[in-house]
């Protein structure tokens, strides 16, 4: 399990998301939500892996807590909530006590009676937790019931039931609204002042009663631990402090998750929390999750610095979109460019196009939903696409540039048969990666593997082996090329006399150096930056990654051959030309 929706624009660049190996524990100002934990284990602000539990009789699958045997019936159930009044306005102050309770009695019956085989209750009046409300206090009521669930209905269908009745509803008591808020621990509730008690206790008959009374000891309380996955702490790692003279609120469950210190005081967020007899304090992952998220905001101290790295990747991603879709008009609009060097161009910034339009767009989706789940796979797709298109682009260029003899690329009679057997290739190996990630996740934790928690691979883990470890791969392989190639273009240049051929083979070089460098170093130092952590590093590999769509076009667009070509096509050049009856074809 990992952190839900912890995803922020404003935190780092996008290359972090794309390339980050790096756990939650290490980066306690990264928010992009993947963990090395798994499924059954939810990880703490310090990278460590705690385990995560279910209610008794219920097993932990692809997050779910589920009952091992569907059809286990009859359970007792202990419910021991505070009935408090949300309304400032609110018409309880003027009735009495004595009313309200009749009331509150009534909504009880009202809420189980269908639902259970019998059912036995207190209600009273809790003195200590009445509320200041304008001129006078508002009572608050309190409520402990055990019921026993309804032969008719299942285990987990009974307790989602229970769990909306008590804790997912509002209702109106005396013309004023109130909600149930769990009582964490036997010893608050006894400290309760229960004045004007009443009593009852309702059975199908008294075979269910007798039942019923025999389960009081087994009873489960009623609380979101009986459906969630949740983690379990000692005595010693967490505290309850309450002062009884004071209003409802004023309860504070303080716990130690990993050496961080987490205060929780929110009424609502007890009704996902439960002491068990043993003292053990149980509370919801989700619970957790969202004051972990508060903890790791107000730790972000490098906030200016994570808006900076953002507004710079956004500037050099756009010029970059703007340049790769120039790249791609020109060649599609002059044939002549269209060889296979050319055709490899085409595809590379055809790639590079789409994948940093996809990062993008993964990076401003929120999961868990099936649409995230799509996008993070296309983002994954396309990333290796480009990566194996800077690839075969690169060994095409060594292969040129290493031939015994050196020529000029001509017309291919299987040239198209040439292009669709090195487009399957492109393709081959990302599908081939995607496939294994889909296939690894759902043996492992029955799941996807992509857009649990962001729009993007869901572990770190994923991300080193299916993301990183092709760049390197990529990039040292590139790297290579260039190095025999420089050793290459020295030897020949040796041999050769003709000075045309000389400028023709360095000006390709420079070609090949520019690509290189955005293609294969730049990732590197990419990945260096995010696993040490190193902001310069981060601006540099912002900066030529970044930028990477106006290396291609400043490389294979802007020089005299385009140029030529653009003058002819415009106007004034096709205005000037003399007439002629030839069609062109």
């Amino acid at each position: 399990m990992c952190l839900d929706n912890l995803v922020s624009l404003d935190q780092r660049s996008l290359y972090q998301m794309l390339v980050n190996i790096r756990s939650q524990g290490q980066d306690s100002d990264s928010n992009y939500g993947l963990s090395n934990c798994s499924d059954t284990n939810w990880e703490a602000l310090n990278g460590e892996c705690l385990e995560l539990r279910c209610s008794p009789g219920k097993t932990l699958k692809a997050g779910t807590c589920t009952s091992i045997f569907q059809d286990i019936k009859g359970l007792v159930y202990r419910v021991r909530a505070l009935l408090v009044f949300t309304d400032n306005d609110c018409a309880s102050k003027y009735l009495t006590n004595s009313i309200l309770l009749d009331l509150a009695e009534l909504q009880i019956k009202q809420d189980i009676s269908t639902r259970s085989d019998g059912y036995i209750y207190e209600v009273g009046v809790a003195q200590e937790w009445n509320r200041t409300v304008t001129d006078r206090a508002t009572p608050v009521l309190w409520a402990d019931i055990y019921v026993l669930a309804s032969r008719l209905l299942t285990r987990d269908s009974f307790e989602n039931i229970a769990l909306d009745i008590f804790f997912g509803s509002r209702y109106k008591l005396g013309g004023n609204t109130f909600v149930y808020y769990n009582l964490l621990t036997e010893a608050i509730s006894s400290f309760t002042n229960k004045s004007g008690l009443k009593r009852g206790n309702i059975g199908v008959d008294k075979a269910y009663i007798d039942f019923l009374i025999l389960g009081l000891k087994h009873s489960l309380t009623v609380s979101s631990t009986l459906t969630c996955s949740f983690l379990t702490f000692q005595q010693t790692n967490f505290t309850v402090q309450w002062n009884k003279f004071n209003e409802v609120e004023n309860i504070l469950v303080t716990l130690d998750v990993g050496g961080t210190k987490l205060n929780i005081s929110n009424m609502s967020d007890f009704n996902s929390m439960e002491v068990t007899r043993n003292n053990e304090l149980h509370v919801c992952a989700k619970i957790l999750d969202k004051y972990v998220k508060k903890s790791r905001e107000s730790r972000n101290v490098n906030r200016p610095m994570n808006e900076a790295l953002n507004i710079l990747t956004y500037a050099c991603m756009g010029a970059s979109e703007l340049c790769l879709l120039l790249t791609l008009v020109t060649y599609l609009a002059f044939p002549e460019l269209r060889t296979v060097p050319g055709i490899n161009n085409m595809f590379l910034s055809l790639s590079l196009l789409l994948a940093q339009l996809a990062l993008i767009l993964a990076s401003n989706s929120y999961g868990p939903s099936t649409l995230c789940t799509c996008i993070g796979i296309v983002t994954h797709f396309l990333w290796l696409w480009h990566f194996t298109w800077s690839f075969l682009c690169s060994l095409h260029m060594f292969r040129v540039f290493t031939a015994k003899i050196p020529s000029h690329v001509t017309k291919d009679d299987n040239f198209w048969l040439r292009l669709l057997k090195l487009t399957s290739v492109s393709l081959l190996g990302p599908v081939l990666i995607v496939t294994a990630v889909v296939v690894y996740s759902y043996v492992t934790s029955k799941t996807i593997g992509y857009g649990q928690y962001l729009c993007y691979l869901d572990s770190s883990s994923s991300i080193g082996v299916s993301v990183v470890a092709p760049v390197c791969l990529v990039s040292f392989c590139n790297l290579i090329f260039l190095a025999i190639t420089i050793a290459s273009i020295h030897q020949v240049n040796a041999l050769l006399t003709f000075v045309s051929v000389k400028i023709d083979q360095y000006h390709n070089l420079v070609l090949y150096v520019k690509l290189s460098s955005v293609t294969g170093a730049f990732w590197i130092v990419t990945i260096v930056a995010e696993v040490g952590d190193i902001d310069v590093l981060r601006i540099l590999a912002i900066l030529f990654n970044g930028l990477q769509g106006v290396s291609i076009f400043i490389s294979y667009i802007c020089n005299p051959r385009v140029y030529h070509l653009y003058f002819k096509r415009s106007p004034q050049q096709t205005s000037s030309a003399p007439p002629t009856t030839e069609t062109l074809d």
